[in-house]
C-alpha cells in the first residue's frame, strides 16, 4: 500500500471516532486512524466496563507510537483495575512520559506508590559515557518524580477548560497553561502548543520561556504530527534567537536543548537523522552543547536507533563515534570489542564503560 493510500485510509477510518461508540469500529480507529484520532478512541475503549475493552487497552501498552502507549497507560489509571496489574508490570517504555503513564496505573491498580518513585528517582538520575566521562543529564523540565505525584494527587484538568482559560491569561497563568496542556495528553493541544513555539511577536526573555515550555508539552502529548513542527524549531532556534541577551537577563537557556527532549519523547524514528547530527555538538551553546540530550533521545528510541548508531560508530570522526558508542551502551550492547579502536575517544570511552 502506498503512502498516499495510508493516509487516506487513516483519514477515512478516522472520521468513525467522531461518529460511533460501537467498540468495533472505535478499535479500527485505533490500529488504522490518524493519532489524533486513534488516542480519544482508545481512552473512549478504555471507559467501557467488559474485560474485553480492558484486555484490548492493555495490548496497545506495546504500541510502537509513544501517544498511544500514553493513552493506554491514562485509560487504565483511570479504570484503576487490579486485573491490569500484571499487564502494567510487564510493560516497559524508554519515554519519561511513558514511565511515569505506567507509574501512574500501577499505583491506581494497585501497585506499590513507594516502589514506583524509587524507580523514576533512579531514571532521574541517569547518565550516559560520553567521550569526557560519564555524564549526568539534565533538562529543564520537572522530574519524573515530582510528575508522578501531580499525576496521582491533582486531576488533570480538560482541554476545553484549558483551551478557555489560555483565552483570558496572563503572562504567568498562560505559561503554566502550556505545561497543563502537555500533561492531558490531549492531541487537541498541539495547535494551540505549536503556535506557542512559533511566536515571534513576544519579547526575548518571555519567548525563550514560551517556546521552551511548548517544545516540552508537545514532547509529553507525543504526537508524531509534531516531528516535522520540532525539527524545523530546531533550525529557526539556531539561526533567529539562539545567542540574543533576554531582555536584560543575559543569555538564555537553550531551546534546543528541550527541542531535542521532545524529538526523545515522540520517539519518532523520522528524527533519528537529525538527533544523529547533533552527537558531536559539543560547544552549539553557552551550556556547553547538545550532544548529551541527543544521546538521550536516540536512547529513548532504543532498538529503532540502533543501525543508524553502528553507521557513526564504524565512520564517524572521533567525539561523534564516542557518543554514539555510549548510546549503544546504554541500550545494552558490549563495547568491549571498541577498546582497540586508534580513535582515542572511542577507546577511551570503551575501556571506561567496560569496567
Amino acid at each position: 500500500m502506498s503512502r498516499a493510500s495510508r493516509a487516506l485510509r487513516a483519514s477515512v477510518v478516522s472520521l468513525l471516532a467522531e461518529r460511533t461508540d460501537d467498540p468495533a469500529s472505535l478499535a479500527r480507529v485505533v490500529r488504522h486512524g490518524s493519532e489524533a484520532h486513534a488516542v480519544p478512541a482508545l481512552l473512549r475503549i478504555g471507559e467501557r466496563a467488559e474485560g474485553d475493552a480492558r484486555r484490548f487497552v492493555e495490548e496497545r501498552l506495546g504500541d510502537e507510537r509513544a501517544a498511544l502507549r500514553r493513552a493506554a497507560s491514562r485509560a487504565l489509571a483511570l479504570r484503576g483495575d487490579p486485573e491490569a496489574l500484571p499487564a502494567l508490570a510487564a510493560a516497559t517504555d524508554r519515554t519519561e512520559e511513558g514511565a511515569v503513564g505506567l507509574a501512574i496505573a500501577r499505583v491506581r491498580c494497585g501497585g506499590d506508590r513507594a516502589k514506583e518513585h524509587a524507580a523514576l528517582e533512579a531514571l532521574d538520575r541517569r547518565t550516559y559515557w560520553t567521550e569526557g566521562g560519564s555524564r549526568r543529564t539534565s533538562f529543564d523540565v520537572p522530574p519524573l518524580t515530582e510528575r508522578l505525584l501531580l499525576g496521582l494527587d491533582r486531576p488533570t484538568e480538560p482541554f476545553d477548560v484549558l483551551r478557555e482559560q489560555l483565552k483570558t491569561a496572563g503572562r504567568r497563568e498562560q505559561h503554566a497553561l502550556f505545561t497543563a496542556l502537555g500533561t492531558c495528553g490531549d492531541p487537541q493541544a498541539l495547535p494551540l502548543l505549536v503556535d506557542a513555539l512559533r511566536a515571534t511577536d513576544v519579547d526575548p526573555g518571555r519567548g525563550f520561556t514560551q517556546r521552551r515550555l511548548a517544545a516540552t508539552a508537545i514532547g509529553r502529548i507525543g504526537l508524531r504530527a509534531a516531528t516535522p513542527v520540532l525539527i524545523r524549531a530546531l533550525k529557526d532556534e539556531a539561526l533567529d534567537f539562539e545567542g540574543r541577551p533576554g531582555a536584560g537577563m543575559g543569555i538564555q537557556y537553550p531551546v534546543r536543548t528541550n527541542l531535542l527532549w521532545a524529538l526523545g519523547e515522540v520517539a519518532d524514528p523520522a528524527a533519528i537523522p537529525t538527533l544523529v547530527s547533533y552527537l558531536g555538538n559539543t560547544s552549539g551553546s553557552a551550556f556547553g552543547g547538545f550532544y548529551l540530550a541527543a544521546m538521550d533521545a536516540l536512547t529513548k528510541l532504543g532498538a529503532a536507533a540502533v543501525p543508524a548508531l553502528h553507521a557513526v560508530l564504524r565512520g564517524a570522526p572521533d567525539t561523534e563515534a564516542a557518543h554514539a558508542l555510549g548510546v549503544l551502551v546504554a541500550l545494552g550492547n558490549d563495547p568491549a570489542p571498541w577498546a582497540a579502536d586508534p580513535r582515542v575517544g572511542v577507546a577511551t570511552l570503551a575501556r571506561r564503560a567496560a569496567r
